[in-house]
């Protein structure tokens, strides 16, 4: 057990990116939403 060390950059990074790739497509997915109920 002692060999187990959690490595923060990895689980940070592994946090980080699908948050930010959901964050990017939740921003894109509302402003095609204002700019559809612009259009309407």
């Amino acid at each position: 057990m002692k060999r187990y060390k959690i490595n923060w950059e990895t689980v940070i990074s592994w946090i980080m990116i699908p948050l930010a790739g959901l964050t990017l497509w939740i921003f894109i997915v509302y402003v095609v939403m204002h700019f559809l109920s612009k259009i309407w």
